[in-house]
Protein backbone atom coordinates (compact mmCIF):
# COMPACT_ATOMS: atom_id res chain seq x y z
CA UNK A 1 0.00 0.00 0.00
CA UNK A 2 1.22 3.55 -0.81
CA UNK A 3 2.24 6.27 1.50
CA UNK A 4 -0.58 9.54 1.35
CA UNK A 5 1.84 12.21 0.59
CA UNK A 6 0.99 15.80 1.59
CA UNK A 7 2.12 18.79 0.54
CA UNK A 8 1.63 21.87 2.30
CA UNK A 9 0.19 24.98 1.21
CA UNK A 10 -0.02 27.84 3.42
CA UNK A 11 -1.40 26.03 6.79
CA UNK A 12 -3.36 23.35 5.15
CA UNK A 13 -1.95 19.92 3.98
CA UNK A 14 -3.29 18.74 0.45
CA UNK A 15 -3.08 15.28 -0.95
CA UNK A 16 -1.16 14.39 -4.22
CA UNK A 17 -4.29 12.42 -5.00
CA UNK A 18 -6.29 15.27 -4.96
CA UNK A 19 -3.62 17.53 -6.90
CA UNK A 20 -4.18 14.57 -9.69
CA UNK A 21 -8.21 14.63 -8.99
CA UNK A 22 -8.45 18.57 -9.62
CA UNK A 23 -5.89 17.69 -12.65
CA UNK A 24 -8.81 15.24 -13.84
CA UNK A 25 -11.83 17.38 -13.42
CA UNK A 26 -9.91 20.03 -15.76
CA UNK A 27 -9.44 17.17 -18.30
CA UNK A 28 -13.06 16.60 -17.92
CA UNK A 29 -14.22 19.74 -17.98
CA UNK A 30 -12.05 20.68 -21.43
CA UNK A 31 -13.14 17.53 -23.24
CA UNK A 32 -16.79 18.84 -23.13
CA UNK A 33 -17.44 19.89 -26.73
CA UNK A 34 -19.22 23.15 -25.93
CA UNK A 35 -16.28 24.49 -24.20
CA UNK A 36 -14.40 27.67 -26.43
CA UNK A 37 -10.76 26.53 -27.53
CA UNK A 38 -9.66 29.56 -25.00
CA UNK A 39 -11.17 27.79 -21.89
CA UNK A 40 -10.08 24.59 -23.49
CA UNK A 41 -6.39 25.92 -23.52
CA UNK A 42 -6.73 27.14 -20.26
CA UNK A 43 -8.14 24.36 -18.39
CA UNK A 44 -5.70 22.47 -20.43
CA UNK A 45 -3.06 24.62 -18.82
CA UNK A 46 -4.59 24.11 -15.25
CA UNK A 47 -4.35 20.24 -15.45
CA UNK A 48 -0.74 19.89 -16.19
CA UNK A 49 -0.17 22.72 -12.94
CA UNK A 50 -2.00 20.33 -10.85
CA UNK A 51 -0.01 17.55 -12.29
CA UNK A 52 3.10 19.39 -11.55
CA UNK A 53 2.66 20.18 -8.23
CA UNK A 54 1.92 16.57 -7.53
CA UNK A 55 5.16 15.84 -8.99
CA UNK A 56 6.90 18.53 -6.39
CA UNK A 57 4.49 17.09 -3.61
CA UNK A 58 6.15 13.58 -4.24
CA UNK A 59 9.55 14.59 -4.77
CA UNK A 60 9.25 16.00 -1.76
CA UNK A 61 9.49 20.05 -3.19
CA UNK A 62 7.84 23.30 -1.99
CA UNK A 63 5.90 24.07 -4.36
CA UNK A 64 5.46 27.34 -5.63
CA UNK A 65 2.10 28.44 -5.05
CA UNK A 66 2.15 32.52 -5.35
CA UNK A 67 2.67 32.58 -9.05
CA UNK A 68 -0.12 31.01 -11.14
CA UNK A 69 0.54 29.13 -14.47
CA UNK A 70 1.04 30.61 -17.59
CA UNK A 71 -1.47 30.55 -19.56
CA UNK A 72 -1.13 30.23 -23.58
CA UNK A 73 -1.24 33.88 -25.02
CA UNK A 74 -4.00 34.33 -27.61
CA UNK A 75 -2.07 35.11 -31.27
CA UNK A 76 -3.65 38.36 -32.49
CA UNK A 77 -6.09 39.12 -34.98
CA UNK A 78 -5.12 39.34 -38.34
Amino acid sequence: MGVLQLSRIGTKYMATNEYRHHAAECLSIADDITISPKSRLALLAMAQAWLKLAQRAEQGLAANVDQPPSLPTEAPAP
